[in-house]
């Protein structure tokens, strides 16, 4: 004999039910019912009823695969019943969420078909899937296979990639189709067309906002987080009054999504950053632990930087290519600055010190982002490819000791106040 739906706590106003059984998930082969409830208005609840099998859950989910068959009489004797058939409520889970955790686990395949229709032949996975949130939500709380997490999980990585160089390399391919789809930018260039901003190229990005909000919360996405906070910190943001043609590209993001706390972190990480960036890509720095100046090919007999016949060139240049990118009011993309030099007064030598300070500053910036954003306990010393200090990937020998030690401290305070302080009892001897 069949039950009314779940009964719910007592409520000083009896709420009205309506029942909805999924379209999709009411299986004739039912022997469990998953519900969820929603309080739509002030008066009214919807139960939203999932009809399935317990042994189709139970290889999808630990948690209910544990309280199917750890004690299946107990389950029973304790569940409310609907229509002949044991209830188990999902608390606080959006019935589309649900609807899509269980076609991640009844359909072989859903979850690359969302991948696949999400991506273009060029660029590769171009947004999250809409369901990708929710599954990743329910797959976490449930126990979903490993499977499942590490396919919602990679499609997350590829758009937020730890590596520098795969994300500069996404974000170029995603920069030259935006342009290529943009009207010609000229003088006569309209600053709306077809009611859309003709400078705001936000669509052609994925929203970093929005994912950084859930991966605070999924531990199956933790990495992407530096990533997620460089990518607002660096994108040019809407100008505050009407620009002049040619105009600016720019980005938009929705900040007040974010906790406060979450905002405030991202505050301060920026300003962390633009000042590290202002220091590491200083020509002061440059002179103080990039330039090596018994390399330089003009000047064999030189003790210091501003001895070199290359300096006043190195200068100029460094302030037309290198200065201009710094500017505290401007976003920094660390793309930004030149990776080549070419300069007649400069030497080769000179020359390929400056690239390779820039290469080095680069890559020092990016692995310290956990520490810029309030990240490194949600991510560990194998963030962005630099795993220790013992084990030293490409790239990590190339950086001077003092920021090696900086991007140690983020992780192991102790051990780098240990390397500190051998570096300065070796320059002191």
């Amino acid at each position: 004999m069949s039950t009314p739906a779940p009964a719910v706590e007592p409520r000083a106003t009896a709420l009205k039910k309506v029942v909805h059984k999924s379209t999709d998930f009411w299986l004739d082969d039912r022997d469990v019912v998953l519900y969820t409830v929603q309080q739509i208005d002030d008066d009214t609840e919807v139960y939203t009823m999932y009809g399935v099998r317990k042994s189709t859950l139970s290889m999808g989910s630990g948690i209910l695969d544990f309280t199917f068959n750890t004690r299946p009489d107990v389950f029973t004797a304790v569940s409310e019943t609907y229509e002949g058939l044991p209830t188990m409520q999902l608390v606080d889970d959006d019935p589309a969420d649900v609807e899509m955790f269980l076609n991640a686990i009844y359909r072989p395949g859903y979850l690359q078909q969302e991948i696949d229709d999400h991506t273009d032949a060029e660029l590769g996975l171009l947004r999250i899937p809409p369901s990708f949130p929710g599954v990743l939500r329910l797959a976490e709380k449930l126990d979903a296979p490993r499977g499942v997490l590490r396919s919602v999980a990679k499609a997350y990585q590829e758009l937020w990639p730890s590596d520098m160089h795969k994300f500069f390399e996404r974000e170029y391919a995603l920069g030259a189709r935006a342009w290529d789809n943009l009207p010609h930018m000229g003088e006569d260039t309209p600053l709306e067309l077809d009611g859309e901003n003709t400078s705001d190229i936000s669509k052609y990005y994925p929203d970093p906002v929005t994912a950084y909000t859930l991966a605070k919360k999924q531990p199956a996405i933790h990495s992407i987080l530096p990533v997620l906070a460089y990518d607002i910190a660096h994108a040019r943001r809407p100008p505050d009054s009407p620009p002049e043609p040619p105009f600016t590209l720019f980005r938009q993001f929705d900040l007040t999504r974010l906790s406060t706390e979450d905002m405030q972190s991202i505050e301060r990480g920026i300003k962390a950053y633009h000042e590290d960036c202002k220091d590491k890509f200083g020509f002061g720095s440059f002179m103080l632990v990039g330039w090596p100046v018994d390399r330089c090919r003009r000047s064999p007999y030189a003790r210091e930087p501003k001895e070199l016949t290359c300096f006043n060139g190195m200068q100029e240049f460094w302030a037309r290519t290198v200065e201009p990118f710094l500017e505290p009011t401007k976003a920094i993309d660390l793309r930004s600055f030149p990776r080549s030099c070419s300069e007649p007064d400069v030497c080769a030598s000179c020359a390929s010190a400056f690239i390779q300070h820039l290469e080095n500053a680069r890559y020092a910036v990016w692995h310290k982002l956990p520490g810029y954003f309030d990240l490194a306990g949600y991510v560990d010393s194998s963030w962005g490819e630099v795993s220790s200090y013992a084990e030293r990937p490409d790239g990590w020998e190339d950086l001077p000791t003092e920021w090696q030690i900086e991007i140690t401290a983020i992780w192991n305070p102790e051990h780098a106040e240990y390397l500190r302080t051998f570096m300065e009892n070796a320059v002191a001897l």
